[in-house]
């Protein structure tokens, strides 16, 4: 189990949801989990390495954290020409 797998579901034992199908036509960047803690509402993404973002009341903010964050990293790891 990767550490993004392990994450989630540590997170859903404890009662947070995985909330990452619920975009509509949007999706989460590949490995990007966007999980909701039902009790306070507040959003949440968790990174592939399994680090998870401050939480945030709007969904659609973790999203565009999420996708900016994964194009950065994108271009971090892209080799040189």
């Amino acid at each position: 189990m990767n550490n993004l797998a392990r994450t989630i579901q540590c997170n859903a034992e404890d009662g947070d949801l995985d909330v990452t199908n619920s975009l509509g036509i949007v999706k989460m960047p590949q490995g990007y989990a966007l999980m909701v803690d039902p009790f306070t509402r507040r959003f949440y993404a968790i990174k592939p390495d399994g680090f998870e973002t401050d939480p945030h009341p709007d969904r659609w903010e973790i999203y565009r954290w999420a996708r900016d964050y994964s194009r950065a990293s994108a271009t971090v790891h892209e080799a040189p020409l």
